[in-house]
């Protein structure tokens, strides 16, 4: 028999449909060509509020549903309310031109039709690897960040040769810290973990939760984190949105037992 693996990449969902539902991608058997599984994109509004409501974010995000949720909820329309369970996906797609670009979408794994809004309407929650984040990078004579030859930031080194954790703040003041989260997913088939997908997926975090990254998370540690996530204008690009993650909580753990480090941002 299977066995899945624990891990975490969940996330709660409601909203309001905002779009009719459009044919993203299908899933095709190798030998036959036949269609096994077919996507529809779906844009649907969703709400965060922190507990002291110093923070509310309204954004409307990319969902993935299945041909078949739809036809068990009736069919989706515009302004119908969702109520989905699902995982947030991050991927890397080959432009025309070369680059790569990060695509980010909620995959739904289960969804139903309801009458109003439930009380949480936008949560995630990951278990993964600090990969990367902020450090000391420098700058050029006319104030703009140095890169290398393959568009990396450079970085200043300490005395004995290593990267030093850094933060950034954003135009508004806020303290910002940007990083990534390897996020496995693994099943246990006929006694082999089979690794299903490895997403490394981007977010940001603000105020005591970007300071905590900074000063108290090494690279390489396993984490858990929750928070929601948010769509906000991509600079420089007219009608573009980025997708990402805001991570609230964040607590460091090894492979017996959390660390008792926990700190909430209530910033943005």
């Amino acid at each position: 028999m299977d066995k899945k693996r624990k891990f975490v990449n969940r996330g709660v969902f409601c909203g309001e449909v905002q779009s009719e539902p459009i044919l993203d991608h299908q899933i095709k058997d190798n030998d036959s060509g036949t269609v096994i599984k077919e996507y529809y994109a779906v844009d649907i509004e969703v709400e965060f509020e922190n507990k002291n409501k110093t923070v509310k974010d309204v954004s409307v995000l990319p969902f993935l549903l299945t041909k078949e949720q739809m036809e068990e909820m009736g069919g989706v329309s515009t302004g119908d309310i969702l109520f989905i369970k699902g995982e947030w996906r991050a991927y890397d797609r080959r432009l025309e031109d070369g680059r790569r670009q990060t695509v980010t979408r909620l995959l739904s794994r289960k969804a139903e039709k309801i009458e109003d809004f439930t009380r949480t309407r936008n949560k995630v929650e990951f278990e993964g690897i600090l990969k990367s984040k902020i450090h000391k990078a420098k700058f050029d004579e006319e104030g703009r960040l140095e890169r290398d030859e393959k568009n990396r930031l450079v970085n200043i080194l300490d005395e004995a040769g290593n990267k030093i954790p850094w933060i950034r703040k954003n135009p508004e003041g806020h303290v910002v810290n940007d990083f990534v989260l390897q996020v496995t997913k693994e099943m246990e088939k006929e006694g082999v973990m089979k690794v299903l997908y490895e997403d490394f997926i981007p977010c940001i975090a603000y105020g005591p939760v970007a300071w905590q990254i900074m000063k108290e998370i090494d690279l390489d540690t396993p984490v858990k984190a929750r928070g929601y996530i948010r769509r906000r204008a991509k600079k420089g690009y007219e009608g573009e949105y980025v997708y990402e993650p805001v991570i609230t909580r964040i607590t460091p753990m090894n492979e017996d037992q959390e660390v008792e480090v926990v700190v909430e941002s209530n910033e943005e």
